[in-house]
């Protein structure tokens, strides 16, 4: 592909790093380009500390997505699973019938979103394929709701294991980190959205890069 821009940004670091190899860079990075992730308004969201007992999942419900994973490890936990997203069932997924501990809410707005996240234990979010942000991680965080993911792509940038959530690998780990979510704080979810993600800061963080283009403020040009 034809790269047009002098100039790139990226979500996260892992896209960054995609695009180079991509594009045979490895060995020769821009000094010019630079990862700022995507801004969120916090006052969207509602923050809560004490939470009902179910997890959620929220997005599309495709199998590179997780969903399978998600209905197995909270079977195991014998906990109740929400699942929000445009559809009435999950053959596709290859369940002739709901399971019993699952509930398809289906297609939420943005009050709707808000109280699903800020009251669910955790968002799981187990995506197969190397995510290249993850906004709904954010969108939980900065309800002070703990996340559960996969250990690659874009949230290797927005979960800090042991403080907003966990990054699994295989099925007994994300068990194990269902089983510990509810010890991490959710006041720390929300600081470090609001540290990372708020509108005011990723507009900041766009700013600063723009101004050191203009003045070519490069440590190698």
């Amino acid at each position: 592909d034809t790269i047009f821009a002098p100039y790139r940004g990226f979500t996260s670091y892992s896209q960054m790093h995609y695009f180079y190899g991509l594009h045979k860079m490895l060995l020769t990075p821009s000094w010019y380009d630079e990862v700022i992730p995507n801004a969120f308004t916090p006052e969207e969201f509602t923050f809560e500390r004490e939470k009902d007992d179910y997890f959620v999942y929220l997005g599309r419900v495709n199998y590179d997505k997780g969903i399978d994973l998600c209905v197995q490890v909270t079977k195991q936990l014998g906990k109740k699973l929400k699942i929000a997203g445009p559809t009435q069932d999950l053959r596709h997924l290859g369940y002739d019938t709901i399971p019993d501990h699952v509930e398809l809410v289906g297609y939420v707005g943005p009050e709707e979103r808000a109280k699903l996240l800020s009251r669910a234990q955790c968002l799981m979010a187990p995506t197969h394929y190397i995510e290249p942000f993850g906004n709904i991680v954010a969108e939980a965080q900065f309800c002070g709701t703990p996340v559960i993911t996969t250990d690659w792509g874009g949230f290797v940038d927005s979960v800090v294991p042991g403080v907003t959530g966990y990054r699994c690998k295989d099925f007994k780990s994300f068990v194990e980190a269902a089983n510990s979510v509810h010890l991490l704080d959710p006041q720390n979810c929300r600081d470090w959205a609001m540290q990372s993600f708020s509108d005011e800061v990723v507009h900041n963080k766009f700013d600063a890069w723009l101004q050191k283009i203009i003045r070519k403020d490069f440590y190698y040009v």
